[in-house]
């Protein structure tokens, strides 16, 4: 991928990340989300609750966005993250991010990493729905 073609997409996502997080944490007064995948079929996707989570962490609630779904630390970790690091590459014309990209993606090729990021996800996605998400 081209290194402004990533900085476009990585923007678009954190603008609709964080537009869904404004909606859900401040408009939305149900105390579920809107999961397309659950509507359809019935069972969690992978990241079900991650919104929840970070509404926990948000207010404290470590142990509540663990127990909801784990991926809500690394989420908002990129989400705060990101947009500094975005900017930062921007204004400093340095481009690290996309070089960083590039690095955990050849990194993220290799196979026993691949298995291990995949068996991660499918294991999450497993406590998802035995907690009935």
């Amino acid at each position: 991928m081209q290194a402004k073609r990533l900085y476009l997409l990585t923007g678009l996502l954190l603008t609709a990340g964080y537009a869904w997080l404004i909606y859900n944490l401040s408009v939305n007064t149900s105390a579920s989300t809107v999961c397309m995948f659950k509507k359809v079929t019935g069972i969690p996707c992978p990241s079900c609750g991650t919104t929840r989570g970070i509404d926990a962490l948000v207010h404290g609630h470590w142990s509540t966005a663990f127990h909801t779904n784990p991926f809500s630390f690394l989420v908002l970790m990129l989400m705060l993250l990101l947009p500094l690091w975005l900017v930062a590459d921007l204004l400093s014309n340095r481009w690290s991010f996309y070089k960083c990209y590039l690095r955990a993606e050849l990194f993220m090729k290799r196979k026993p990493v691949a298995v291990t990021l995949i068996a991660v996800v499918i294991g999450n996605w497993i406590w998802n729905i035995y907690k009935g998400i």
